[in-house]
């Protein structure tokens, strides 16, 4: 049966439907527009934009025509301008208005204008469905392999759009069936170069300063005009002399650069041992890399930091523990083993089993975060992967991983932990390099090559940077963050927000200045406050001790003349409470760690008053 039967909504866009008639509407709505056009032929021909115009003071070609024209026989790319004509926009003012060659570029031109939204190529069924598609004739390729070689011949060498539509007409031809889209709108569709996705800066030719700002469809384009110098300018003039510039969308940039499988693919294999750099060594890069413009042993140039009296280029950097280890190599592993399907260390049948011991854990008061499902975890903060990392990963994999990665696993766990101590000692910082070597020799062994990234061979540089600076804890994003939070609380309307935190910052800075020139009750207010979380404090009313306690106490402890029984109790901080008091299922701060004896269960907790 065919599922695109009940499809009837513009099937004439649909690659596999050249002969599919048009609606009525749309007919009619295309005959308005060539019958326009046509009206202002000559007008527009004068005022054609090449792609050269699009550079500051280029000039327009004299005749009008469009560069990627080839069959009235013009050039196919301008004798001033070097870059492929792929790149230029078939919608600029007066392009295709020829007869012959109007036809699909109305329709495009139409659907352009009844869109609110360039649509990306790849987000439309159409053409996420061509790459599944078999071209037939025997041959093992899909549809959209064939586009793919038609945009690399054309982006290679600088094929017009017009030239783009004759070669996959002459493909369907060879092929002997329509299967290949036939319009250069559909084509740009697939390739993801739809002009709506632009933005237009127009600039007054005179003064040059910026105009307006429009987005990249025809009618959008058109619409614009302003006055400057004492002189009317709309958009078609300003496109024709080339008083414009254009941006791209970053964001897409960014997201097409980094889903390169060949960027940011640095990996470093244990091989072959280097020594550390040496200051001198790293200046005689800097040296060298601006002398040849290029980088040198990962040095790109000199560094206005050098200058700095005191500052070691080489080790007053240190590796941010957040990032490289919570974020970076506790998140990559645990990612491989419940996604790498097929491999010796996935385990990702038993992630029902491991979410059931993961969520049974009952963490202490003191843990910012209870635990949340392995199924989220592409959500998990920095915090949460810091308590996968220390407390809950062993416990939860126990069993399930096979022994030796789990034992892998343990050598980073065991590190992480030393070197986050209140206080490293030099037997810590050696072990930590013993385990940290062993686990990275070993990533590679168990995990193959590709997983030596920047962030596992950053691990090697911890116990160092440990040595040098202080523990993990001492130097981390954990600060920049927390006070990114600290910024959003100074904010407390939607309106004016960059002035309120401004605003309450500078207020903040001369507290202590006005704070001088109060009055001494004042000061003795705001600086004698009783600090939070100082010492130790019972909360909640006190109860009747049984007797067997009040026995026990007596007989244990001299000079007592009391014994009262409070549920909580909070310790520098810590809230600690007994057995009796419930306050919920995902906690439990019954346990403490005494210096007399192991861990205890508090069962009750008492005090003498006197």
């Amino acid at each position: 049966m065919n599922t695109d039967r009940h499809k009837t909504r513009k099937r004439y866009l649909e690659p596999d439907a050249c002969d599919e008639p048009l609606p009525r509407s749309t007919l009619f709505e295309l005959k308005k527009t060539v019958a326009a056009r046509a009206s202002i032929t000559h007008q527009a021909s004068n005022a054609t934009a090449s792609p050269a115009a699009t550079s500051r003071g280029a000039p327009a070609p004299e005749d009008g025509s469009d560069e990627g024209a080839g069959p009235a026989g013009h050039s196919d790319t301008a004798p001033h301008c070097n870059l492929p004509s792929l790149l230029e926009d078939d919608e600029w003012p007066g392009d295709d208005l020829n007869a012959e060659n109007d036809s699909e570029t109305a329709v495009g031109d139409h659907n352009e204008q009844q869109s609110s939204t360039a649509t990306d190529a790849f987000n439309c069924s159409p053409f996420q469905l061509e790459f599944v598609k078999p071209v037939g004739n025997g041959t093992s390729l899909s549809v959209g392999d064939v586009l793919v070689l038609a945009m690399d011949l054309a982006i290679k060498h600088g094929l017009t759009w017009e030239a783009i539509e004759d070669l996959l007409k002459f493909s369907n031809v060879l092929l002997g069936k329509h299967v290949l889209p036939e319009s250069k709108y559909l084509f740009r569709k697939f390739c993801g170069a739809s002009p709506d996705e632009m933005e237009f800066y127009f600039y007054c030719p005179v003064c040059e300063r910026l105009l307006a700002k429009s987005g990249g469809s025809l009618s959008e384009r058109n619409k614009v005009s302003g006055t400057c110098c004492g002189q009317q300018h709309n958009g078609r003039r300003l496109m024709a002399n080339g008083n414009f510039f254009v941006s791209l969308p970053l964001k897409k940039q960014l997201a097409n650069l980094l889903e390169d499988s060949t960027v940011s693919c640095v990996k470093y294999p244990v091989g072959e041992v280097f020594d550390d750099r040496t200051e001198d060594g790293m200046l005689d890069d800097m040296r060298t890399a601006a002398t040849l413009n290029r980088t040198i042993s990962g040095v790109k140039g000199p560094s206005p930091l050098i200058k700095v009296a005191g500052f070691d280029i080489m080790w007053s950097f240190r590796p941010d523990y957040m990032h490289s280890v919570l974020l970076g190599v506790s998140r990559q592993l645990t990612d491989m083993w419940f996604s790498d399907t097929g491999t010796d260390y996935y385990i990702g049948t038993a992630l029902a089993e491991v979410d059931s011991r993961l969520l049974g854990q009952r963490p202490h008061a003191s843990f910012n975060r209870t635990p949340r499902s392995l199924k989220l975890r592409k959500f998990w903060k920095a915090s949460e992967w810091e308590s996968w990392l220390l407390y809950y990963c062993l416990p939860c994999l126990e069993g399930i991983l096979p022994v030796q990665f789990f034992s892998h696993f343990a050598l980073l766990v065991s590190a992480v932990y030393r070197l986050l101590k209140s206080h490293v000692s030099m037997e810590d910082i050696d072990k930590s390099t013993k385990d940290i070597t062993e686990f990275v020799i070993m990533m590679q062994y168990h995990y193959g090559e590709p997983e030596m990234t920047s962030n596992v061979h950053t691990l090697l540089h911890m116990p160092k940077s440990v040595l040098l600076h202080g523990p993990l804890w001492a130097i981390s994003c954990y600060e920049f963050e927390n006070n990114m939070g600290n910024l959003l609380k100074l904010v407390s309307s939607s309106n004016g927000v960059p002035f309120q935190i401004l605003s309450r910052i500078l207020m903040m800075n001369n507290f202590q200045k006005l704070l001088g020139r109060a009055s001494e009750e004042v000061k003795e207010l705001c600086l004698n406050r009783e600090p939070r979380h100082v010492g130790t404090k019972l909360l909640g009313n006190p109860q009747p001790p049984s007797q067997d306690l009040v026995n026990y106490v007596e007989e244990n402890v001299a000079g007592v003349e009391l014994v009262q029984e409070y549920d909580r109790l909070c310790v520098e901080g810590c809230v600690v409470h007994s057995e009796q008091y419930k306050p919920g299922l995902k906690r439990d701060s019954t346990a403490v760690k005494l210096k007399i004896s192991e861990m205890s269960a508090t069962s009750r907790e008492h005090t003498n008053p006197c």
